[in-house]
């Protein structure tokens, strides 16, 4: 599910004590999950006040109106936030979802621009679909 061309959906706790949950690439790295953002965002706001957060994949096998069989995979975690030094991050993220005539310029335009990265480590990973479940 980690090549999927999918977003993941990020969930953070607001000012008020409630869920967000915003939709983000990602990018599934060694042990951890990464996204990038751009500074100002209130999901970083939200991260900065409370570092938990968790995360879901979600992938949908439409077979047809009555038939969607999904697989999930979701993970709690203390996501870190650090600078993306030279848009590394960013550029790996965007190759996986941009592809194409001209994607290569936009990649390098997305990783000029100074952003944020947002690692998720899991404590705590589940999923399903196609017939098996994990925990972990």
């Amino acid at each position: 599910m980690k090549l999927a061309e999918i977003p993941a959906y990020l969930a953070t706790i607001d000012r008020s004590g409630f869920p967000r949950i915003t939709p983000l690439w990602f990018l599934w790295k060694k042990d951890s999950f990464y996204m990038s953002s751009v500074f100002g965002k209130p999901y970083i706001d939200h991260l900065r006040r409370n570092s938990k957060a968790s995360i879901c994949i979600e992938v949908e096998d439409i077979q047809s109106g009555v038939h969607r069989p999904n697989r999930q995979l979701k993970s709690t975690g203390i996501a870190q936030i650090y600078p993306d030094q030279n848009g590394d991050i960013t550029r790996e993220i965007s190759r996986k979802y941009l592809k194409g005539e001209g994607s290569e310029i936009e990649i390098e335009r997305r990783s000029s621009i100074p952003r944020l990265v947002v690692k998720l480590k899991p404590e705590r990973i589940w999923g399903f679909g196609g017939g098996k479940s994990i925990e972990r």
